[in-house]
């Protein structure tokens, strides 16, 4: 990577060999081509980024932001809540993709 950020969390995106991430500070989601090394940030304005999850079969970033599941295109131009009051202690999240189900999980309350 050539972004100089506090940086934990990735997505890759095998079909158009994108690399997606949190940039913390600046409370966004980057893309970086693996082939041409160039990135822009494709979502800013976050409150509270903490994971993001490439889905291949829908071809959308799955972003946990504070109590926020967002749904959003590869190229961040359409944005859908999908829950808008969820746990703060959700620890992580997985696609399904052979019955496209998105798995949260939550450590702490063992959910």
């Amino acid at each position: 990577m050539t972004h100089d950020v506090p940086t934990t969390q990735f997505a890759f995106d095998a079909m158009n060999n994108n690399v997606y991430w949190i940039d913390f500070k600046r409370k966004a989601v980057f893309v970086q081509s693996v082939e041409t090394k160039h990135f822009r940030s494709i979502l800013d304005g976050l409150r509270n980024p903490k994971q993001i999850l490439f889905c291949e079969k829908l071809e959308q970033l799955v972003i946990l932001d504070g109590m926020e599941v967002i749904l959003v295109d590869a190229d961040g131009q359409h944005k859908t809540i999908l829950v808008d009051d969820m746990s703060p202690t959700i620890t992580t999240m997985q696609y399904a993709y052979e019955n496209n189900t998105l798995v949260l999980g939550d450590a702490i309350n063992r959910v």
